[in-house]
């Protein structure tokens, strides 16, 4: 294989899903291949930076660094405050333009395939692949700030006649794509479902759920239970706190919701609706956590929750699938896809149906036991090296 550039903007910086996404291919691209995809950015600037990606890999416990015990309360008010006052949403355009720049250039050179790892081609070649991760802007665009929505508008469906192939990380995403594809005249052949994989291998032994709670800095009383995920209306976390007021304080006792995320888009009303939820004080909202501790998180827990309305694939619960941690899903299409069968699943908007999964995760030990078995079972379906392996055969198929 040769002659294949991709857009490496999403390696820059703290790594969202997209970035974590392109990190794994790449580290598993398969070592039978004489040529690896290489970076616009990094090849125009003749930069070594982004550097090719290492898988992670589970360090010492002595490396975790402990959450912050922000509660959720404090955390949703200080947005709500920032909300109100504006922002500077732009101050990082310049660069993220420049670097699209790079992008589209290194596109024009003698490259047999450009491959766009998110959503929207950046650039032409002889042959684009686009991986469509989901379509939850089009789809739900109540749930995105308004430029989001208007560039998507603009740009997703004039350029998709731009791609030769798409790559849909799940089923449920090559479905919502193909009435797009329809629309165009496009081939629905021409989307292509490869699954990603979990990120994390087998914890070390060392990593118990007493040794990562008291690195974490948290108490060993608390039946602790994790939404890991972006903290933004699509995230759904508000029905975790509604299910919560469900609950009686008998069955609240000793239960603490954890919402790991960094704070995503919201206006302030949304903000301003989880501070002042009666159960917001009573969760535990770290914000940002890396990898070690999202890991270390789910081995601490009863085991994780992701309520979200939409996700094109939902990684968080594949990784916590992974780690043998029990799960409750909403019924969104993509979550049913990966659990195939291994999870717990109600309506989005079902408070009591909630309530209900936060108490069998905190207390039925055998329904725990059983989860955590038909999870990683599941789980073992799924892995990087052939989520990369089906890359690199579709992009051979594709070069001249």
């Amino acid at each position: 294989m040769a002659g294949v550039v991709f857009n490496d903007r999403p390696l820059i910086g703290v790594r969202t899903g997209v970035g974590h996404y392109l990190a794994e291919v790449l580290s598993h691209w398969p070592r039978e291949e004489v040529t690896i995809p290489v970076g616009g950015i990094g090849r125009w600037t003749r930069s070594r930076y982004p550097r090719l990606p290492e898988p992670f890999r589970f360090g010492s416990l002595d490396q975790i660094d402990p959450v912050k015990m922000t509660t959720l309360d404090r955390l949703a008010g200080e947005h709500a405050e920032a909300c109100g006052r504006g922002g500077a949403a732009g101050a990082f355009r310049p660069v993220l333009q420049a670097g699209l720049e790079c992008v589209q250039r290194v596109s024009a050179l003698d490259a047999g395939l450009f491959w766009e790892p998110n959503h929207i081609p950046a650039a032409r070649g002889r042959r684009v692949v686009t991986t469509v991760h989901d379509l939850s802007v089009l789809d739900r665009p109540g749930d995105h700030p308004a430029h989001r929505v208007e560039h998507w508008r603009r740009a997703f469906e004039a350029r998709l006649d731009w791609s030769d192939a798409f790559v849909c990380v799940s089923r449920a995403t090559a479905d919502a794509l193909g009435p797009h594809l329809a629309t165009r005249g496009l081939d629905p052949a021409s989307a292509r479902v490869i699954h990603l994989g979990p990120r994390w291998p087998e914890a070390p032994a060392d990593w118990t759920p007493s040794g990562v709670r008291s690195r974490l800095g948290l108490g060993e009383g608390d039946r602790l239970i994790v939404c890991l995920g972006t903290i933004e209306p699509r995230k759904n976390h508000r029905v975790l706190l509604d299910a919560l007021g469900e609950m009686s304080e008998s069955e609240r006792g000793g239960l603490k919701l954890v919402f790991a995320g960094r704070p995503g888009w919201g206006g302030s009303a949304f903000w301003a609706s989880l501070a002042e939820h009666p159960m917001a004080a009573s969760v535990i909202a770290p914000g940002y956590v890396d990898d070690a501790q999202a890991a270390a998180l789910l081995l601490a827990s009863r085991g994780l929750v992701y309520p979200s309305l939409y996700e094109g694939f939902g990684l968080p619960l594949l990784e916590a699938m992974r780690l043998g941690a029990p799960t409750g899903i909403s019924s969104a299409a993509s979550l049913v896809e990966v659990a195939g069968g291994s999870s717990l699943v109600a309506a989005p908007d079902d408070a009591a149906a909630w309530a209900g999964i936060l108490a069998t995760l905190a207390g039925d030990e055998a329904e725990r036991a059983r989860l955590a078995d038909l999870g990683r079972a599941r789980a073992g379906a799924f892995s990087w090296a052939r989520c990369a392996a089906e890359h690199a055969a579709l992009f051979k198929e594709l070069l001249p």
